[in-house]
């Protein structure tokens, strides 16, 4: 390349009167280099042959140093200066991309149950008359083979739908038990009303447990209110004081149960319900009771008889839980139905009760109750720390109450233990976030919760303190 044609064409001679203009203005651009930074601080740069300017990229922003002195390059587009000696340049450290936190979802969020642990509960529903059922329809298109072909189609039309009927799930039934408990709800009257007095907890009672009749029973110094049934006697008792940190600490069902007693000259078996009541209120306390159950069996049919056992087991019962430093006192007539009626929210002006498939209505009160399926496979530790959950600090709708029933029953010599979940509110849809909250705080602990569509009314008698879950 020609110096000339690089410095450019020669710049005409200034007048008497005109003044030279600046060097730095006239002057032809400095030669440029493109330099290559070394590993090494101390190594010398070697140059490289010149190049245009329009060649070379942009520094923005750079100090060089170069014969001694600082020069600040700025904004110049398209200019890079050839130092004289080895260049060491400082990255300028650039600011932190802010990236906008994902959003968070709307609405609840629905559990995905793995197809793992579907499968194998569903392979635990199974029963007896399932296989029996798939059996028969095997045979009877076999036993057909030959037999015209009329015969083959309808025995083979009744073997489908035989096994459609016992192998199709649907909201949590087979399809059989679907079809019968869908002819029972719409064979039952679904629509009472309560009397508008102080027995309409009574009236209730009844309504759940037909024959029910009331009694009164020494425990002691004090007399307790007893629930004689067809299936057995129910009495009630409550903690003294009931504190959030007692819900954590709380003995289980099966850790209450007592031995079947053999005081009476047969073996009695028994069943303890806990009920935990968690109200609308912000910061109110829990709310705790406990039903103890004498199941009745032909050896003792009288009521007499039978409140014996029942006496011991409440003595035992409360003497256990005076070891664990909690005090009880039993429940008379009035305290006792006073407690049904709030916990089944048929208090003040609402003693309508209405059910449909869905929600079971007291007034303007929308009640739901689910079953918590797998709540007896896991250990103390984890149902404590899910009814502190759920009790304490469940997380689901405001202005929702939640009742918890947790009960173990003794049956020839075998124990088995369960738990249900009553959500109220003033609307359906408070119910519905909540039980989807529930169902994904339950999830990792192995717990699913099944709703009780179609039999509302008698998810409401296994949560009432009234003996329901011995029937």
């Amino acid at each position: 390349m020609d110096e000339q044609e690089f410095r450019g064409p020669p710049r005409p001679a200034p007048g008497r009167a005109g003044r030279p203009f600046p060097p730095q203005l006239n002057a032809p651009p400095a030669p440029m280099l493109v330099v290559a930074a070394a590993a090494d601080p101390r190594a010398v740069t070697t140059p490289r042959p010149m190049v245009r300017a329009a060649a070379a990229p942009a520094v923005i922003g750079t100090a060089v140093r170069t014969a001694g002195r600082t020069t600040s390059l700025g904004t110049l587009p398209g200019t890079v200066p050839m130092p004289a000696t080895a260049t060491r340049t400082t990255p300028v450290p650039r600011p932190p991309i802010a990236r906008p936190a994902a959003p968070a979802p709307a609405g609840p969020v629905r559990v995905r149950i793995p197809i793992r642990q579907r499968a194998t509960g569903i392979v635990e529903q199974l029963s007896v008359t399932q296989a029996v059922c798939w059996q028969i329809a095997v045979l009877s298109v076999i036993f057909t083979l030959h037999r015209p072909w009329p015969v083959i189609a309808t025995a083979a039309t009744a073997a489908v739908l035989l096994l459609i009927v016992t192998t199709v799930r649907l909201h949590g039934h087979w399809l059989y038990e679907h079809a019968v408990l869908r002819y029972q709800f719409l064979s039952r009257n679904r629509r009472f009303d309560l009397p508008n007095t102080g027995a309409r907890a009574l009236a209730l009672v009844e309504r759940l447990l037909p024959g029910t009749s009331i009694r009164s029973m020494d425990a002691g110094t004090e007399t307790v209110m007893v629930m004689s049934q067809r299936h057995g006697l129910t009495a009630m008792i409550k903690p003294a004081q009931v504190s959030r940190e007692l819900v954590t600490t709380f003995p289980s069902p099966t850790a209450l149960l007592p031995h079947p007693d053999s005081s009476t000259g047969v073996s009695t078996e028994f069943g303890v319900q806990t009920v935990y009541h968690s109200g609308t209120r912000p910061g109110e306390p829990p709310r705790m009771w406990l039903a103890v159950h004498a199941d009745r069996t032909a050896d003792t049919p009288i009521d007499d008889d039978l409140a014996l056992a029942l006496r011991n087991a409440l003595r035992r019962i409360r003497k256990a839980l005076r070891r664990a430093g909690v005090d009880t006192e039993p429940l008379a007539d009035e305290a006792a139905l006073a407690t049904i009626a709030a916990l089944a929210h048929v208090t003040g002006g609402r003693h309508e009760v209405r059910e449909n498939w869905r929600f079971l209505a007291t007034g303007v009160v929308s009640q739901a109750c689910f079953r918590l399926d797998g709540w007896h496979k896991i250990d103390d530790t984890a149902a404590r720390s899910l009814t502190n959950a759920m009790v304490n600090r469940h997380r689901g709708t405001a202005a929702v109450a939640i009742t918890l029933t947790c009960y173990a029953r003794s049956q020839l010599g075998e124990v088995s233990s369960g738990a249900l979940v009553r959500l109220a509110a003033t609307t359906e849809g408070g119910v519905n976030a909540t039980s989807t909250a529930l169902a994904g705080m339950l999830h990792p602990a192995g717990v699913g919760l099944t709703r009780l569509d179609g039999e509302h009314a008698a998810g409401l008698t296994l949560s009432l303190p009234i003996g329901g879950f011995g029937s």
